[in-house]
């Protein structure tokens, strides 16, 4: 129509997975544009954004372990340089136990760990200490009911001290603030 004023066009492979997407102006005229890699396991392995004329704006590299877990993410700006980059531990049923997002100089910009029940519901989230991932800084145990939704949650200061407590009702809504 006249009303058009910019549009994406996106192509796939054969496995329906995201080969790249383009942003188009109301001119025509590309804007930019995201192409993606993958391996032959089908798992992403590469994003490269570029802008309008070509050039690459940033780009993301994507390895995984032997079960096809995310366990790394890096971030490169368009020169090479590192921006950030995500890593993930997983244990043996495939959850994630710890996720550290790392700055450009490898210096830590947050830290979680993560428990689990035996339904596989997150049973306590750790937060570890920005200068040192050994130490937690805090932490918070989930109690949940038998559908699985929380009904309480505690959270905890690196002295194991109960900070604040917060009940949930079957609807998911704050109950009691402590």
């Amino acid at each position: 129509g006249k009303n058009v004023k910019n549009r994406i066009v996106y192509e796939y492979n054969a496995a329906k997975q995201l080969l790249t997407k383009t942003l188009y102006n109301a001119q025509n005229a590309i804007q930019g544009r995201t192409v993606n890699q993958y391996n032959e396991k089908n798992l992403l392995t590469k994003t490269i954004e570029y802008d309008g004329s070509g050039t690459i704006l940033q780009y993301k590299t994507f390895n995984y372990d032997l079960n096809n877990n995310p366990i790394k993410q890096v971030i490169y700006s368009g020169d090479g340089t590192m921006k950030s980059q995500i890593l993930k531990v997983f244990n043996n049923k495939n959850q994630v136990t710890k996720e550290t997002n790392l700055n450009s100089d490898g210096s830590i910009y947050y830290c979680y760990g993560y428990e689990y029940d035996n339904k596989g519901y997150v049973s306590k989230s750790i937060v570890y200490n920005n200068e040192n991932s050994g130490i937690v800084d805090k932490y918070t145990v989930f109690t949940r009911n038998d559908e699985g939704n929380v009904t309480e949650s505690e959270l905890y200061n690196s002295g194991n001290v109960l900070t604040e407590k917060v009940c949930y009702n079957d609807a998911g809504f704050v109950t009691e603030l402590y």
